[in-house]
């Protein structure tokens, strides 16, 4: 810990791993890495981690537990790869996938048995005269899914043709 600082190592440590996160996601790509990039993006991990194995595991464990069935789960694969690779406690990254597991249930479970989502308790929340009156809506409309294409983008249009641009009255 550099001189002067003196947060509880606790802190230090969620500090350490949001920046571990941060370069992972950021090395991580959508193709195979080549040498080059993956040599580069293991000493910058292995710099950041400065031998915390511990850290690394948990980043490791967490982007594979929360990513799991998820449309970027190729990236957080190949991030948890690099943290694997940089040198993660292989012993310590089941619990850590279990954590994330734990973690994504929780983040996809609706607040309440009414079946709204995140989005309603949001702006239900901010309650009237919170929001601009061009953003308040006119209506809310729980699904159970949205219509996505191939890629997993909404389909506005299929949204506007059943519901109109202003919802349903």
């Amino acid at each position: 810990m550099p001189m002067g600082d003196h947060r509880p190592a606790a802190e230090a440590d969620r500090i350490l791993v949001a920046q571990l996160t941060g370069e992972a996601r950021h090395h991580a790509k959508w193709r195979p890495l080549t040498a080059e990039e993956e040599a580069a993006a293991l000493a910058e991990l292995r710099a950041l981690a400065a031998g915390r194995a511990d850290l690394l595991a948990e980043v490791a464990g967490i982007f594979e537990g929360t990513s799991e069935g998820e449309l970027d789960e190729p990236l957080a694969r190949s991030a948890a790869h690099l943290c694997r690779k940089a040198g993660a406690d292989p012993e310590a990254i089941p619990a850590w996938i279990e954590e994330g597991r734990r973690r994504s249930a929780n983040a996809r479970r609706p607040p309440f048995s009414g079946g709204c989502g995140l989005t309603t308790v949001v702006i239900a929340a901010a309650g009237p005269g919170k929001l601009a009156s061009y953003k308040e809506p006119t209506g809310i409309v729980v699904l159970a899914e949205l219509p996505r294409n191939a890629a997993g983008k909404v389909l506005n249009h299929e949204l506007r043709a059943r519901y109109g641009d202003a919802g349903p009255a």
